[in-house]
């Protein structure tokens, strides 16, 4: 049999973080910076994340004869590519959706092992991929991360009481381009501290917050 290897692009977000979780539209964009993963024979145990962990054992119907017939896989994820190594060869978080990229990437392998291929199955890995990230997670985030990983395109992302809407950003050779930089500020952020930190600020902040 051969084994699966694929990559996943990490995400920025543009506008809206944060404030997705109130309902927000928020505007998402895959970055070039990717995770790999690879199917490999070897179980790795207690190296895995809790996501990667979570997203490997996550039940998924579509493809349920095929894993009873063969099997969970083992998976070798390399994400070195959304760390930056600082002072003293700390690798430092680049805020690029490690997680949520984890997610996506071993749900997508799993469909891509049963030889559901990825392209005509992008929703339901999507579905399967924000209810893994969020039971890993402890339910904390929009899954707007999720979505972008999922998609690798620009796309808009709002909550929807219980649910979420999402558009793809459709961008032709006719589309106005816009040159884009991203910079780091070298500082990583600490996602539930400013989550916290916002969610004061729109319990205090009175109406004009809200």
């Amino acid at each position: 049999m051969q084994l699966t290897k694929l990559s996943v692009p990490g995400k920025v977000m543009l506008s809206g973080e944060y404030a997705v979780l109130y309902g927000a539209v928020s505007v998402l964009a895959p970055v070039t910076r990717c995770i790999e993963l690879t199917e490999i024979n070897t179980p790795l145990g207690e190296a895995y994340t809790p996501v990667v962990k979570t997203a490997i054992h996550h039940p998924i119907r579509e493809i349920l004869d095929y894993e009873q017939a063969n099997g969970l896989p083992h998976i070798e994820v390399d994400s070195s590519q959304f760390f930056y190594q600082g002072e003293n060869d700390r690798n430092i978080k680049l805020g690029l959706g490690c997680s949520a990229a984890e997610a996506v990437g071993v749900i997508s392998l799993r469909f891509d092992r049963a030889g559901k291929r990825i392209a005509g199955y992008r929703d339901a890995i999507l579905g399967h991929a924000l209810q893994a990230h969020s039971q890993a997670q402890s339910g904390l985030g929009s899954g707007a991360d999720v979505a972008a990983c999922a998609y690798g395109r620009p796309i808009s992302f709002r909550t929807t009481g219980n649910d979420f809407r999402l558009d793809v950003i459709e961008i032709s050779q006719t589309s106005p381009q816009i040159p884009m930089n991203l910079i780091w500020t070298g500082q990583p952020a600490d996602t539930r501290k400013m989550v916290g930190q916002f969610q004061n600020w729109v319990d205090y902040g009175g109406t004009k917050a809200r």
